[in-house]
């Protein structure tokens, strides 16, 4: 349902972008050109004319290059902080299997199991002085 839905969406869109590329095609077609201007005699250059929706594309393109530069960058950097982290994780690892192992030998052995049938041993509580007695 929701890949119908996107796929709605996206024809939208399109749909859209073509409808408006449409209404403005004479503003879209217009011819221009730049002007590199020295103030200078002889100093003068200019580009040959174009329609103006080549500069959209070209900015757009310019967007999306740059968009793409960005995402590299960023799953590189991604890449080095997983690395790092990776590596920390396997020291914190180490490290708690030393203590781990250390701890092992501190502590005192089991106590016996009580042979089978035989009676729990149980203590009586400790009587204290300042207790009253029955």
């Amino acid at each position: 349902m929701l890949s119908l839905l996107k796929k709605v969406v996206f024809a939208v869109a399109v749909l859209l972008l073509v409808l408006l590329g449409y209404q403005n095609a004479e503003i879209l077609s217009t011819k221009t050109h730049f002007v590199f201007d020295l103030y200078a005699e002889g100093y003068q250059w200019q580009t040959p004319e174009f329609p103006v929706v080549l500069l959209y594309g070209v900015f757009f393109l310019l967007g999306l290059l740059a968009a793409g530069f960005h995402g590299i960058y960023e799953r590189i950097a991604r890449k080095t902080e997983i690395r790092r982290r990776n590596k920390r994780i396997r020291t914190l690892e180490a490290e708690t299997d030393t203590l781990r192992s250390q701890l092992a030998e501190l502590r005192p052995p089991p106590a016996a199991e009580p042979a089978a049938g035989a009676q729990p041993r149980i203590e009586a509580p400790a009587i204290r002085d300042d207790e009253p007695t029955l």
